[in-house]
């Protein structure tokens, strides 16, 4: 290991409140299926700091796994 100081940073983006995140059509087919439901980013955030997905390392197939 080395001795020079390294440095991080977290950047981060939050979609639109009344944009539903979900993969595009284009990318499900047989081959490849969908793995989650559509989902509201803001009440999955609230899930997961709030709710039954705290400190769930598998939050998101909890709150809209199929």
């Amino acid at each position: 290991m080395g001795t020079n100081t390294r440095f991080s940073a977290g950047l981060f983006s939050v979609p639109k409140t009344e944009d539903l995140i979900y993969a595009p059509e284009e990318l499900v087919d047989a081959e490849h299926p969908r793995l989650y439901k559509p989902f509201d980013f803001e009440a999955y955030f609230q899930f997961t700091t709030e709710g039954p997905g705290r400190r769930d390392v598998a939050a998101l197939g909890g709150y809209c796994g199929l």
